[in-house]
């Protein structure tokens, strides 16, 4: 599943804190709103946005639980839980759902929604 593929490739570009390789995987004039925030057009606001979460100084994890496709695998749904190691016992979770829109082999766009 090529959705799946470049999920995994962009998820594993920001755990490297490489911001260039992970804006990459998005379209020029690509769209990303992450839940209850405004949507951010373009490579340079992405980039923006990805440089503050790359910040984080703690071990995280993006974890996939499900993907939903539909049959041209150009639309995706995926459930997904985000752990950020607290240095205590209990980790730090939060679960949601992402909407990845793709045009060609790049995210079009990515729309987060809080679980």
């Amino acid at each position: 599943m090529a959705i799946l593929s470049r999920l995994n490739g962009f998820i594993a570009a920001l755990q490297r804190r490489d911001v260039d390789a992970a804006v990459d995987y998005f379209t020029d004039d690509g769209v990303y709103q992450e839940a209850g925030a405004l949507a951010l057009v373009g490579r340079g606001a992405i980039a923006a946005c990805l440089a503050g979460f790359i910040a984080i100084e703690r071990p995280w994890d993006f974890v996939i639980d499900q993907v939903i496709t539909n049959t041209d695998a150009q639309r995706a749904a995926v459930l997904y839980r985000f752990v950020i190691d607290s240095g205590s016992e209990q980790a730090q979770e939060r679960s949601g759902c992402v909407i990845i829109t793709q045009a060609g082999d790049r995210f079009a766009s990515w729309r987060e929604y809080a679980g």
